[in-house]
């Protein structure tokens, strides 16, 4: 168990707080991280790594400029990060989960402002960072209330989930904002338990606003997704590329100018009820394959 408050820590090249091996109960709070310098791969302003468990961040500011604002990874389980500022940084905002094969994690990220997020590194070949919220094989994460824009700036490619919010594995992303993103808004990769995409409101992505790719068993209810100065999109789009899904609901959104407001491909057993769609340039419903 530890604390530390009140930190400013400027400067610095690789990590600025790092718990790991076996830490536990970690909370760091009301701390300023500027002026990070270097290029470390997965360099953070707090990183909770490798059997780090049960640990807090709130209340701080998240202005290192490296790869990531606050990174939970590797066997890191069960953190609340809550009430932080992050931005200007080249991968992640906010790496909510990392695991190299399925884990449960249970985060819970909510009420974070996430901005400015460039995705100018992690190159394969391409840019493929730049997500505000991101996890990969980390079960439970739960993602609330957050404020996320102005995010994927460089990415080049969606092999790891571009979005504002991207997110893998029985998750719940609800009452969160998304505005003005340069790729998807939010977005649920290969998910075959229960999820839920509740009750957030997306402004101007420039992709699909909520994209949905090769998972079962999601809910999609009561969002708001807003065309306003960004080209008219699709606003929902379920897709199965690998086969064919089940168990969506899609119900109870409000799109105004989408392109196509609700795509659906490939899904078999959904239900699409009480959603109102306005002065969309495209097919309100499209349903193809299943």
């Amino acid at each position: 168990k530890g604390r530390v408050y009140f930190c400013e820590i400027d400067g610095v090249s690789n990590n600025g707080v790092f718990a790991t091996a076996g830490s536990y109960d970690i909370e760091v709070a009301s701390c300023e991280f500027k002026n990070f310098k270097g290029d470390i791969q997965d360099s953070s302003d707090i990183a909770f790594y490798n059997n780090a468990n049960k640990c807090k961040a709130y209340n701080n500011k998240c202005h290192g400029g490296n790869w990531h604002g606050i990174r939970c990874q590797l066997d890191s389980v069960d953190h609340k990060i809550y009430n932080n500022e992050v931005s200007a940084h080249k991968c992640y905002g906010i790496l909510a989960g990392y695991e190299q094969v399925d884990k449960d994690t249970s985060t819970v990220v909510n009420s974070n402002l996430i901005y400015d997020i460039t995705g100018e590194v992690l190159i394969a070949g391409d840019r493929r960072g730049g997500a505000g919220i991101y996890s990969q094989s980390a079960y439970g994460v739960k993602v609330t209330n957050n404020t996320v824009r102005n995010c994927n700036i460089q990415t080049e490619t969606e092999v790891l989930i571009p979005a504002a919010i991207g997110v893998s594995g029985n998750c719940t992303v609800t009452g969160n904002t998304v505005e003005n993103t340069a790729w998807y808004g939010i977005s649920i990769f290969s998910e075959d338990k229960k999820s839920i995409v509740s009750n957030n409101q997306v402004t101007d992505s420039l992709k699909t606003a909520i994209y949905i790719k090769n998972s079962n068993n999601v809910t999609i209810n009561g969002n708001e997704v807003m065309f306003v100065t960004a080209p008219a999109n699709r606003a929902i789009f379920i897709r199965n590329q690998t086969g064919v899904s089940t168990g969506f609901t899609v119900s109870g959104n409000e799109i105004v100018n989408g392109s196509e407001s609700i795509a659906i491909f490939n899904v078999e057993r959904f239900s699409v009820t009480g959603n109102v769609v306005s002065s969309s340039t495209g097919r309100a419903l499209n349903i193809e394959g299943g």
